[in-house]
């Protein structure tokens, strides 16, 4: 066996989501494929680390190894696309490896359009060469647009290929909505080998976009209970159920991710990921237990979910209390705070004894919601509804009669 870095990119309407991860592949034989020389051999244990720049679909970059994809499996000749191209030389392969390498370090360093450079030159240097092509791929995927990105795609699988090359040009065409001729490349992917989970999870991705979740799932499912462990694939399976509203699997397998020794960079998003999902089923043990670790990952506008899990974790008005006044420090929109007095209005249906606290905490929720935005009917309705329920009725007149800012 052996360790390699590599990821999978897929597609949400014209914006490509990016799932990035660690892979573990057995040996398999590759048709249509020259040997591998010395120096490519050796190119294989190079371990390629993604970058952290933010790109569409708010997921890294990572590129792999030269050569990796030797050992994920073989690549599916296509008569659809014209000639097959003649192979490289060991010579062209090997210097067009050393500037992929070169670009990788690049993106290390967030310099995209010094990577860009650098695989173009490889590509030029080895046009015949599958590697460059599929690396183009991915960045022009996000950087010059689908028709480049896919005009890289289809280069790389008229060269001699594996199945990293299929599993690229699939997910382009699937990115310009082409889902019947992707998802026919997936299920030749997943016969040519059943254990391929980027296959697989290609293939969901399809489904999920033709609406057709009970299709998507059914896979999801499949992979599931194959008891699959790796992290980055859990990843995407989270994800994906997380979509279709399977919340419940989807903490299944972010947990189950989590406890197999991702990355840091994996085991981030899980984290983020998982949370998500704790605050959105209300899961106050799931949510203490995570706040402290993911605190330190969340972005500006994931940390609503953490204000959002400090909220709910509240058992006391006084928590609450203390709750709000923390996230009053931030910058909060209206209807997060709205989303606050939710939560208390149901708090206080479910505690009579501190129902007046509770609706005064929904009520200063709701006055700073009306603050954020002083127009907004909603935030003036719910707030006259607060005060006719705290016994108030003159002061939700005088809400609902308040003159609206120009």
């Amino acid at each position: 066996m052996l360790e390699i870095r590599q990821g999978i990119f897929l597609s949400t309407a014209l914006t490509m989501s990016l799932f990035c991860g660690a892979a573990r592949a057995s040996e398999a034989p590759i048709v249509n494929e020259k040997p591998a020389s010395a120096t490519d051999k050796a190119a294989v244990d190079i371990e390629v680390q993604h970058s952290s720049a933010p790109v569409p679909g708010n997921a890294p970059i990572q590129l792999f190894t030269p050569l990796a994809s030797k050992i994920i499996g073989p690549g599916i000749p296509d008569d659809s696309l014209n000639t097959q191209f003649p192979p490289e030389s060991d010579e062209a392969i090997k210097r067009a490896n050393e500037l992929h390498a070169q670009a990788v370090e690049q993106l290390k360093k967030d310099d995209f359009v010094q990577a860009i450079k650098l695989d173009e030159e490889a590509s030029k240097v080895a046009p015949h060469y599958w590697l460059p092509h599929v690396a183009l791929a991915y960045l022009y995927s996000n950087y010059r647009g689908g028709g480049p990105a896919l005009e890289q795609a289809t280069m790389a699988v008229r060269c001699q290929h594996t199945g990293m090359a299929d599993n690229t040009y699939a997910t382009m065409i699937s990115a310009m909505h082409a889902f019947a001729p992707a998802m026919e490349k997936y299920k030749q992917l997943v016969a040519a080998d059943p254990t391929s989970w980027r296959a697989k999870v290609g293939l969901a991705s399809c489904y999920l976009s033709k609406n057709d979740p009970k299709s998507a799932n059914a896979l999801l499912d499949e992979m599931n209970n194959a008891g699959v462990k790796d992290p980055s694939a859990l990843l995407v399976m989270g994800s994906f159920y997380k979509k279709s509203n399977e919340l419940e699997k989807a903490k299944e397998v972010l947990k189950r991710g989590l406890d197999n020794n991702p990355e840091p960079k994996i085991k981030d998003k899980l984290l983020v990921q998982l949370f998500e999902i704790a605050v959105a089923t209300n899961d106050r043990p799931l949510i203490s237990e995570l706040k402290s670790k993911v605190s330190p990952v969340l972005d500006a506008r994931q940390r609503a979910w953490l204000r959002t899990g400090n909220v709910k974790l509240a058992k006391t008005p006084a928590e609450a209390k203390l709750a709000l006044q923390l996230a009053e420090t931030e910058t909060v929109l209206d209807s997060e705070y709205r989303g606050y007095a939710r939560i208390f209005d149901a708090m206080a249906k479910a505690n009579p004894t501190d129902q007046a606290a509770w609706l005064k905490l929904s009520k200063e929720a709701l006055t700073q919601a009306l603050a954020a935005k002083p127009a907004d009917l909603q935030n003036k309705t719910l707030l006259a509804s607060i005060d006719e329920q705290l016994g108030d009725k003159q002061e939700a007149l005088k809400v609902m009669h308040a003159p609206s800012p120009l």
